[in-house]
């Protein structure tokens, strides 16, 4: 997990077990939330939006963490739960969307402007397509799946997601690889099916 920190491993370990002591979450929140803020904020969310997803987050972490078997699962567990939020907070609250690689734009009601804005078509495709990947993405392997997750949504590196999930950097390579072929098929055969 994070090799260097003995007290947040054990603060996660204890909680994993049940102890559900103010300390430990406390050392749990402190590592945690501003990554879960900063996530939040980087996928288009308002900060003080993020903030509030980021607590419901940490709430759910603090009663459901004995969900999780392995410490070293439990980073893209919460971050799981992070993304899970934030799609229910732009499913609810007709806030602004934003497809990967883009600025956060607002879907729009009216049809494609004069100044060129999207309309509210372009909105839904985008997020349809998005839809797409991440109902993709819960199809693959468990572990390719995880490998996936943990490099998406903590932008970590081969060798952190080997480190977290207690495999060798090229076993990671080879998920990663598998996993980017099977999604562009994948999403290939969901487009020319569309279009029959």
């Amino acid at each position: 997990m994070d090799g260097g920190n003995g007290e947040l491993e054990q603060a996660i370990d204890a909680l994993i077990q049940g102890n559900r002591s103010l300390d430990h979450f406390a050392t749990i929140f402190r590592a945690f939330y501003p990554k879960a803020v900063l996530f939040l904020v980087r996928k288009g969310v308002r900060p003080s939006d993020a903030e509030d997803i980021a607590q419901e987050t940490m709430l759910a972490v603090y009663h459901g963490a004995d969900q999780v078997r392995q410490a070293d699962a439990f980073p893209a567990w919460l971050f799981q739960i992070v993304r899970s939020r934030m799609s229910n907070f732009f499913k609810h609250s007709g806030a602004l969307r934003r497809s990967p690689g883009a600025q956060a734009e607002p879907i729009q009601a009216a049809s494609v402007a004069a100044d060129g804005q999207p309309s509210a078509l372009d909105g839904l495709l985008r997020q349809e397509r998005v839809d797409r990947l991440i109902s993709a993405i819960d199809e693959l392997p468990p572990q390719m799946r995880q490998c996936v997750r943990i490099r998406v949504v903590e932008d970590a590196s081969c060798q952190e997601i080997a480190q977290t999930l207690g495999l060798s950097v090229n076993t990671v390579k080879a998920h990663l690889f598998k996993a980017r072929h099977a999604l562009a098929a994948r999403l290939r055969t969901d487009l020319s099916e569309e279009d029959v």
